[in-house]
């Protein structure tokens, strides 16, 4: 649901627009309207198929058909997640990445790519998925999505003070619960 304008779409963009299109073939399951749909997307040599209004087992059923052998989730625990389509087990080997970066808590999500940075070798975190380290930075990134103009900064307090500013949602920390949705109230 991410390949939209959202932050997401800068990080994957460079994997679909350098993947090896002689060795890989790439389907994007998109839980989006087409309308929604960011147009680079479709300049990748990529199958794109809509799955906003198909239920679960249609979306599981469509990766068994297509012969997936590498099912890659792009928004973990997040608004618009579809894990329950992972639940269903439809491709052989199940990846968790980018999008949300922790655990998923599913058994039927066999990896999830990450770095020694995001997560150290001694972290006590616990996984359900065994990470796939990858020896430097885990994320590409291209701002091909948006201009993006010069910001000017004036300090505002004094040089001895330390102060922390984060800019998240947090819709992505409230689930409905004994549901699968998120919620923003």
């Amino acid at each position: 649901s991410d390949i939209t304008r959202h932050p997401v779409a800068n990080f994957i963009i460079p994997i679909l627009k350098y993947h090896n299109k002689e060795k890989f073939e790439i389907f994007i399951y998109a839980n989006l309207s087409e309308l929604d749909i960011l147009d680079i997307f479709k300049t990748f040599n990529c199958k794109i198929l809509y799955i906003k209004t198909k239920n679960d087992q249609e979306v599981a059923d469509m990766i068994m058909k297509h012969k997936i052998d590498i099912l890659i989730d792009l928004n973990g625990l997040t608004y618009s997640t579809r894990l329950s389509v992972f639940a269903l087990n439809p491709a052989p080997i199940q990846i968790n990445y980018l999008g949300y970066p922790n655990t998923t808590g599913l058994k039927s999500t066999h990896y999830r790519i990450t770095d020694y940075i995001a997560d150290n070798k001694d972290s006590t975190q616990l996984y359900s998925e065994t990470l796939l380290r990858l020896p430097k930075c885990f994320l590409l990134y291209d701002t091909m999505l948006y201009d993006y103009k010069a910001v000017t900064y004036q300090q505002k307090t004094p040089d001895s003070d330390i102060i922390l500013g984060a800019l998240n949602n947090e819709c992505k920390t409230n689930i409905i619960p004994d549901t699968n949705h998120w919620s923003c109230t």
